[in-house]
């Protein structure tokens, strides 16, 4: 039957990206991360035919800010816990509870949460593991360093908490996130399964 696109309320994309040096231990940098941020509200606005509501824009009460964070917290830790979020029966699914107070807030149908973490290696980092592959060939111990993570996903979720759609890329389908045009094509890559999900028209004749 006929609908009408879900309005899809997007939370702040959570995206982190990290500086991996030599010393192993990667850095947050807050200058690299909020440029990705800005770049996927960005591109999410002009990328999707549904209509989008930016929870950045809106004033919201203490109280919907305090759930937004819940949110986006569980989200982060079913990741970092590696919940799966692969469809039934296969696997369970992480339980959000109702948002309802929360897309009522931003007028949307559904919420999208984007969240991903992105290590990039420095210069003196690439040398060393360009080192580790000649000394490994050499000597035949392989003994590599810390390569870091690499990981995007995001989720969509209805009002009642259910968990409408999910996916995650990795790596090799991650462009440089310090740069628009590789935010463009990491979300890109990370969307091109997202349904183009749909409400029932109720002016519609039921068939």
């Amino acid at each position: 039957a006929p609908g009408t696109a879900l309005t899809i309320g997007v939370l702040e994309a959570d995206i982190t990206l990290r500086e991996l040096g030599a010393g192993g231990t990667p850095q947050e940098r807050d200058d690299w991360s909020e440029l990705a941020r800005t770049a996927a509200r960005d591109t999410l606005e002009t990328m999707r035919p549904e209509r989008y509501v930016y929870y950045v824009d809106q004033e919201l009460s203490d109280e919907v800010m305090a759930e937004i964070e819940d949110v986006q917290a569980l989200f982060r830790n079913s990741i970092l816990n590696d919940m799966a979020f692969t469809p039934p029966p296969t696997r369970s699914r992480p339980r959000f509870g109702s948002v309802d107070s929360i897309a009522a807030a931003g007028g949307a149908d559904a919420l999208m949460l984007v969240y991903g973490v992105d290590d990039i290696f420095t210069a003196d980092r690439k040398v060393l593991t360009a080192l580790s592959v000649v000394a490994a060939g050499l000597t035949g111990v392989a003994v590599m360093p810390n390569n870091g993570v690499a990981h995007l996903n995001a989720a969509l979720i209805s009002r009642d908490g259910q968990l409408i759609w999910y996916n995650r890329i990795y790596e090799n389908q991650i462009s440089d996130l310090r740069t628009i045009d590789g935010v463009q094509k990491t979300l890109g890559n990370l969307l091109r399964t997202m349904p183009v999900t749909q409400t029932p028209d109720e002016t519609a004749p039921q068939t």
